[in-house]
């Protein structure tokens, strides 16, 4: 499958939390391989940060069936997460069999500072990138220093920059809607307005039912592919084992995990 030796470098390469992840995505996807542009990468970032769970994942396995259909979304996503998981193992392994020696501290010390480095320099980059206005550098250190200080809950931050962010749509759609109609009297801009018109109207006539149909499938699909193996483990293990209230308990925990992994 093409792109499989990308996405394996990407697994290999994506240590240091969700913003370095996000930044090596952006690198190779968007820099290197031009899979997708820079405005889609980010406003698909955008939506897997509103979404509940871990939003490097998320956006790993769009970019998959972005570029390769639901086959590469599959492939992404396990070659995403299948390096880190047999390191996370490896390490875990040399942790429990070294750490009574003092020198482990001093190595896991190392790799907190190199790790705090490699964050920081993905978080300067990503901003770079995503605030490119007064506006979206005003909401975002207002939001940053709101979270700091504990000044709002979470959710309701959340709330209100994505309404913050909805007014100033409304307001940059009513300015271009007030130039268009200044605009209306010359004979260009009237047939260029026509042509639109026409567009809208053959778009909306459009049929939908196969979208629709195509969503709650999908929906349906994710729906078993979540709690099957949860029903699973209750009719085998039983209603009370561990293996269902871990199912619970970390399907709640998906659920409201929303806003990003560092909230």
């Amino acid at each position: 499958m093409p792109h499989l030796r990308d996405w394996l470098r990407i697994g290999l390469l994506s240590f240091g939390g969700p913003a370095a992840q996000i930044s090596v995505m952006h690198r190779i996807a968007v820099e290197e391989r031009r899979w997708v542009s820079e405005d889609e990468f980010l406003q698909a970032l955008n939506f897997c940060t509103l979404l509940p769970g871990p939003e490097a994942h998320q956006l790993s396995v769009w970019l998959g069936w972005k570029t390769q259909g639901f086959a590469g979304g599959v492939v992404a996503g396990s070659l995403f997460v299948l390096p880190g998981s047999c390191c996370m193992l490896l390490l875990s392994w040399i942790y429990t069999q070294s750490q009574s020696l003092p020198i482990s501290h001093s190595v896991l010390l190392g790799l907190k500072c190199a790790v705090l480095s490699i964050v920081l320099q993905a978080v300067i980059r990503l901003s770079a990138r995503c605030l490119k206005t007064a506006f979206a550098w005003c909401v975002s250190l207002t939001a940053c220093l709101c979270s700091l200080f504990d000044l709002l809950p979470f959710p309701l931050l959340i709330g209100l920059t994505v309404l913050a962010g909805l007014l100033q749509h409304l307001y940059r759609t009513r300015t271009l809607r007030s130039v268009d109609k200044a605009l209306s009297n010359e004979p260009a801009a009237a047939s260029c307005a026509a042509v639109r018109a026409d567009a809208d109207s053959s778009l909306q006539r459009q049929p939908q039912t196969s979208q629709w149909l195509r969503s709650c499938m999908t929906l349906l699909t994710g729906l078993l592919l979540w709690w099957l193996p949860v029903i699973a483990c209750g009719l085998f293990a039983g209603w009370e084992s561990l293996w269902v209230r871990l199912g619970i308990f970390f399907s709640k925990a998906a659920v409201l995990t929303f806003g990003g992994a560092y909230a």
